[in-house]
């Protein structure tokens, strides 16, 4: 569906065929409203907001607080970024150019800016779901996704040059306001997280509308043991709030929010399945994979730190030992990624390294960013790792290909993908690597007849969460209609 939602949404209108009904709401696509390029508004744009004053963000009591308060914790939060830092080896937290903006470039000052502000690849991949079934992108709005992690960015600009992608500013009122006076947005949707006051209330303060997508209980720091003033204040600056579960919705309730138009929509990466890469990139991976087919693959992926790797290699060698296979290993980061490689060498485990191109080995290491989602495909069973010792990532990934999956013990961030797949039974919960050896057997030794049964299984929980993307896809678009990008 995704891959169809992306041709569809790209395709000229006039040469796009009619859907099926079912299909048609499902991509959101049924009568969907003109851009500004698609004549009938002879040539009219809509008003680009002013500019704001460079003092506006200091103005504001409330705001000014907030960044008096950061001011005097300043030494505090240095040192948990410090050490954050050196635990994790990323240093995006000190980038000067989340400071100075530098390199970004200037938006098109002829058209309205729409910004997606999306911290990572999975809340990227649903902004441009959205973007795509929206039908902005190639319309008179200049779409912006404003990404945090440099390596984010550098794969957006290395895989679809054509996108406009700028880092996100630090949550200062200095840094906004210089960001804020250059992009003058007409609309701006947080993905997910909301943890960022001067960008939110900067935003409403410079006139732009300003919408949660798919947002969380506990991922907004303004709804999670903050005090009930400073939630309001925070949610107020919303326009509209399309929220996931029945605790997100609490949390609106109690923070006052309900003159915003809110809703609940399930978690939208239920709707997402994946794209491919880019044709080259997607000829170099299918080379590199398709030479290991000689033995059948299981996969791990997001997995992350020392002892999840050793986790997941222990239960690879256990399950080797009785069906013959190769590992697919996707780690959540390029630090895992040599760490993973180094305790698969530790274990007596040949390597081959995506990056290299190297011919088939015990363990395909795909130490690449943006391709695990589509590399599902081509194994037997999926582990998805995060939920070992942390939050968890999304499982959904792998059941988009019909595949089962299996995750660590802790719910987590991710506790209702995890109890949809239970309940559709193609999810597992793992607690040790015999229990993971004994899934990845279980689905080497499954029937053709078992693995079609959990494909159709896999559709139906994909299928059944389809609703959501559509319903905050109208949410946009009412949002995009009243700053007159749509009509």
């Amino acid at each position: 569906m995704g891959v169809l939602r992306r041709a569809w949404a790209k395709s000229p209108r006039k040469n796009r065929p009619a859907l099926h009904a079912g299909t048609a709401a499902a991509l959101g696509s049924e009568d969907r409203p003109e851009t500004l390029s698609e004549g009938g508004r002879q040539g009219a744009r809509p008003p680009t907001p002013p500019r704001i004053p460079r003092w506006a963000l200091w103005k504001d009591p409330q705001l000014l607080a907030w960044n008096a308060f950061l001011l005097a914790a300043s030494p505090y939060l240095t040192y948990l970024r410090v050490h954050k830092v050196l635990k994790n080896k990323r240093w995006d937290p000190f980038l000067l150019r989340r400071w100075t903006l530098a390199g970004d470039g200037d938006p098109d000052p002829s058209k309205p800016s729409v910004l997606f502000v999306c911290l990572a690849q999975g809340e990227f991949r649903l902004a441009r779901a959205l973007a795509e079934s929206l039908d902005i992108e190639e319309g008179e709005a200049c779409v912006t996704y404003v990404v945090r992690d440099p390596r984010l960015r550098a794969h957006i600009e290395r895989s679809e040059p054509s996108l406009r992608c700028v880092t996100l500013p630090f949550d200062f009122a200095t840094p906004v306001t210089r960001f804020l006076r250059r992009e003058r947005p007409s609309l701006v949707a947080f993905i997910e997280g909301c943890s960022f006051p001067n960008l939110v209330v900067g935003s409403k303060i410079a006139g732009a509308k300003v919408v949660l997508v798919n947002g969380k209980a506990g991922k907004c720091k303004a709804a999670k043991g903050v005090k009930n003033s400073f939630v309001r204040w925070l949610a107020r600056h919303f326009d509209r709030l399309a929220v996931q579960d029945a605790d997100a919705w609490s949390d609106i309730q109690k923070s006052g929010a309900l003159q915003a138009k809110s809703l609940v929509t399930g978690n939208l990466k239920f709707a997402l399945l994946p794209s491919p890469p880019a044709d080259e990139r997607l000829r170099e991976l299918e080379r590199w994979v398709l030479a290991s087919q000689d033995l059948a693959l299981v996969a791990a992926g997001s997995t992350e730190r020392t002892t999840e790797h050793r986790f997941v290699l222990e239960a690879f060698q256990e399950a080797r030992s009785a069906s013959p296979c190769r590992l697919l290993l996707a780690p959540r980061t390029p630090h895992d990624a040599e760490l993973a490689a180094r305790l698969a060498h530790e274990s007596g485990l040949a390597v081959s390294l995506r990056s290299k191109g190297d011919p088939p080995a015990d363990v395909m290491l795909l130490d690449s960013l943006g391709e695990l989602a589509w590399s599902y495909r081509y194994s037997r069973a999926a582990y998805v790792g995060g939920a070992l010792e942390g939050k968890g990532h999304n499982v959904l990934e792998p059941v988009a290909w019909g595949l089962p999956v299996a995750y660590g013990p802790r719910r987590g961030a991710h506790a209702e993908l995890q109890m949809a797949c239970e309940e559709a039974g193609i999810g597992r919960q793992v607690r040790s690597p015999s229990e993971l050896a004994q899934f990845w057997l279980d689905s080497l030794d499954a029937t053709s007849e078992r693995r079609e049964r959990d494909a159709l299984l896999a559709g139906q929980v994909i299928a059944g969460h389809q609703a959501g993307f559509t319903s905050t896809v109208e949410l946009l678009r009412e949002a995009l209609t009243e700053v007159g990008v749509l009509r």
